[in-house]
């Protein structure tokens, strides 16, 4: 029987967790104790939708659609092309700004747009590579709706993110989406708790973002001196 991680992994498709659902049941359909009392916490009957519903409730989601959708979105995500993005949005809207919940390598949770603007970093093999497509897809997440700050409760904006990242392609179509050059990152945000998109580029060395923000002004209009590194645009 297939074991269980606690969260989705990284690189899951529909086909992957649907064939989970299968072993799982094939296992309860030939004793296995385990698995038969795994499926029956559902109390639905040794059938696959059973089995698919109690994974998807082991994974946090409601129900065997909203785990596919959550599956099928983070895919989407990934290939970043702003034709089939747009497509998926057009079929579930909700999926421009709902939380990205469930991932083994984003347990925290992530906007999409966040999410966008994290994909210089493969969690999968742990590398820094340059991805093309994220300002295309940053753009059609902000165009149908995604908050260019990101939510209230939100740890950090994309700004941040992108910042942290180093993905300057993205920090340029947030800033020219409006986005708050100086906001701060929540205390308890990782990265730099309380620091600005200027300060994460700082920090983590992530110098094609600092001049993109450098340009746009960011660090010179709060009171507080911008870092050392930076000059403030004249006027």
């Amino acid at each position: 029987m297939t074991e269980l991680s606690a969260g989705l992994p990284p690189r899951a498709d529909i086909a992957q967790v649907r064939r989970i659902a299968k072993d799982r049941l094939r296992a309860a359909r030939a004793g296995d104790a385990d698995a038969i009392a795994w499926i029956s916490e559902v109390d639905a009957g040794l059938t696959l939708s059973a089995s698919q519903l109690r994974l998807a409730r082991h994974y946090g989601f409601a129900g065997w659609p909203a785990l596919t959708l959550e599956v099928a979105r983070r895919r989407v995500l990934d290939l970043r092309d702003a034709d089939t993005l747009a497509a998926f949005i057009a079929a579930h809207p909700e999926a421009v700004t709902s939380e990205m919940t469930s991932w083994t390598d984003h347990q925290r949770g992530a906007s999409p747009l966040g999410y966008v603007a994290m994909a210089r970093y493969d969690t999968v093999a742990r590398e820094w590579h340059d991805v093309a497509g994220t300002a295309a897809a940053a753009h059609v997440l902000i165009a149908h709706g995604a908050p260019v700050d990101g939510l209230p409760d939100d740890p950090e904006t994309p700004l941040i993110t992108a910042a942290s990242y180093g993905d300057a392609d993205v920090a340029a179509v947030l800033i020219a989406s409006g986005a708050d050059l100086d906001a701060l990152a929540k205390p308890h945000a990782g990265g730099v708790p309380g620091g600005s998109a200027l300060l994460h580029a700082a920090v983590f060395g992530m110098t094609d973002v600092l001049d993109v923000l450098v340009a746009a002004g960011a660090g010179c209009a709060r009171s507080r001196r911008p870092p050392r590194s930076v000059t403030c645009p004249a006027g």
